[in-house]
């Protein structure tokens, strides 16, 4: 008995990571209306183990390259992106690489920086099929503990050294 409860369990927990579901749940002749699928562009998320695959959101890859190939000046620009997750990538690099004495900062980013920081912009976060959330770049640096500040603080000290 106990192993058919396991096997079921199993069989849940895949296909909660599936990709499409389900517009309606039905349950002893009632009829649920799920919420409508919200889809999110991936280009626009933060993430370092995202949905089933656990694979790093497109602007953490794209980080990663400019972080291998250390073509600082592209990070510096992306301070001011319209991409809100590029901005919060562009904002740890730089406070890193300041730290770690490999840039200098102008004033004016600086400025930019604390600006981010203190910015209430929306972004999409991941980790994992289940856990997506919606949090300001404000929440993102000033959240006593969230995970995208230990994966992305784990992340930077893997990518620079």
């Amino acid at each position: 008995m106990t192993k058919k409860i396991v096997f079921y369990l199993l069989i849940f927990l895949f296909f909660s990571c599936k990709k499409e579901t389900n517009q309606e749940l039905t349950t002893e002749n009632k009829i649920i209306r799920l919420p409508p699928k919200i889809i999110i562009d991936e280009n626009t998320v933060i993430g370092f183990a995202c949905y089933n695959s656990g694979k790093k959101s497109e602007p953490v890859k794209k980080f990663s390259e400019i972080l291998v190939e250390k073509k600082y000046p592209i990070i510096l620009k992306e301070l001011n992106s319209i991409n809100i997750a590029d901005k919060y990538l562009a904002t740890v690099i730089c406070e890193k690489l300041l730290k770690k004495k490999l840039i200098n900062l102008t004033e004016k980013e600086i400025n930019q920086i604390k600006k981010n920081k203190n910015s209430n912009e929306s972004v999409n976060t991941c980790a994992g099929c289940t856990n997506q959330e919606k949090m300001t770049l404000k929440e993102l640096f000033t959240a006593e503990k969230n995970y995208i500040a230990e994966e992305t603080e784990d992340w930077l000290n893997e990518m620079i050294k």
